[in-house]
């Protein structure tokens, strides 16, 4: 196979500095394999031998006018959107430090004059398997990573790849919980995890990062669930939504079917999820479906509910319509309550909400406290669901509601 390091980015640079220090300089990892894909580059990989890892770095970066991030093994450069780690060898040559690596996809090099080393059938055959026996053992996100890369890749699993994932998928707990956040959001906003999620759900990773007991059932309900979500093309919404939309297919079941279970799973949640407006509208959502399908309410306080997380509605209406059509427990009631909601939500007139602000309040000698946002909400209720027809309607009720909480005082 003819290939070249043309096509990485700073190449030039790094062969200068190379030639420099007179270090053996290797491409390897995620690098050598997108460039035998075609797939673009921005992520460079590099090993260094004969100099010292560390001095090759500052080297580079200074002659790239890069910024660094030191880690324990490796020096990660950042220069132009591009990243490049310099790292220590995992050992003495290229060839066993290859034989180190996660899978096998990964454990080819380049050197500078275009020599290929340890190249492998399986990235012509698009399978990733692990490089040895121990590979989980070593790291256990490589578990995750592997369920990762066939969802970004559109690449199969191979068969005894994944019974070392079941026989180790314990050891999943141990992974610091920034790392397994990294790598969830990867695999889940990729473009291909419609095509492995039913091995991902297999897997059982997730359910044993949340020490929760997902049985046959929850995991048809999560499969079912998903495979609508993809055949409506949801998976079309931004990164951070679809993100967020499986994280609560996968964290629902629990809350739908085991209604006494709903803070247990907001707290194991936050074993995994570190961004914190991502943990608000997980907690929200699940809050929100929660009430809705397992509190009795009436018409006119469902208004209420509607309109205080007016925002959150259409994601409401998203998740009653999958499970509506999943035709597993509680389906009916969601089909019921979606349309119930969405003529509820149809009949608001949103776009009032903001021809009512807290300077109109304070004209009315209002002053801010405790009570001031709810009777800002109050008034914007009043227009949305057209209990007024005109803002001076509605400020004259606030007005009359504020006087008699004075009156009161």
């Amino acid at each position: 196979m003819i290939v070249t390091i043309d096509n990485i980015p700073f190449k030039k640079q790094i062969k200068e500095i190379a030639a420099l220090l007179n270090g053996n300089i290797y491409f390897v990892g995620g690098t050598v394999r997108d460039l035998l894909l075609n797939r673009p580059i921005n992520d460079i990989d590099l090993v260094v031998f004969h100099v010292p890892y560390r001095r090759f770095a500052e080297e580079l970066k200074t002659h790239l006018k890069a910024t660094s991030i030191s880690f324990k093994d490796n020096i990660r450069l950042i220069k132009n959107n591009t990243v490049i780690d310099v790292s220590k060898p995992r050992g003495p040559s290229i060839i066993e430090d290859l034989a180190l690596r996660d899978f096998t996809i990964n454990s080819i090099a380049l050197d500078l004059d275009n020599n290929l080393i340890n190249l492998t059938d399986d990235l012509k055959n698009r399978c990733i398997s692990i490089q040895y026996n121990n590979t989980f053992l070593d790291d256990p996100l490589r578990m995750l990573r592997a369920y990762r890369l066939a969802s970004e890749l559109n690449f199969t699993i191979h068969i005894n790849t994944i019974n070392k994932i079941l026989e180790h998928n314990s050891l999943i707990k141990e992974v610091a919980k920034e790392r397994i956040y990294d790598e969830l959001y990867k695999t889940f906003t990729a473009p291909f995890f419609h095509i492995t999620y039913k091995r991902f759900i297999e897997s059982q990773l997730y359910h044993i990062l949340l020490d929760l007991s997902y049985d046959e059932a929850s995991k048809g309900f999560i499969t079912t669930c998903l495979k609508n979500y993809f055949h409506h093309n949801y998976c079309h919404h931004d990164r951070d939504n679809r993100f967020l939309h499986i994280i609560i297919f996968f964290t629902m079941y629990h809350i739908i079917a085991k209604h006494n279970n709903k803070n247990l799973v907001w707290e194991k949640l936050k074993k995994i999820i570190i961004v914190k407006k991502h943990l608000a509208y997980i907690s929200k959502m699940l809050y929100l479906i929660d009430l809705l399908l397992n509190t009795k309410i009436n018409r006119n306080r469902l208004h209420h509910i509607i309109f205080e997380h007016i925002h959150f509605i259409p994601d409401v209406l998203l998740f009653l319509s999958v499970i509506g059509e999943s035709k597993l427990d509680k389906s009916m009631e969601c089909v019921k309550l979606y349309d119930k909601i969405r003529n509820i939500y149809n009949s608001f007139h949103i776009e009032r909400i903001s021809e009512i602000t807290g300077n109109d309040l304070k004209t009315l000698g209002i002053r801010e406290g405790v009570i001031f946002g709810k009777l800002l909400r109050r008034a914007q209720y009043y227009l949305v669901v057209r209990k007024c027809i005109t803002k001076d309607e509605a400020l004259k009720k606030i007005k009359k509601i504020w006087e008699g909480i004075n009156e009161i005082y």
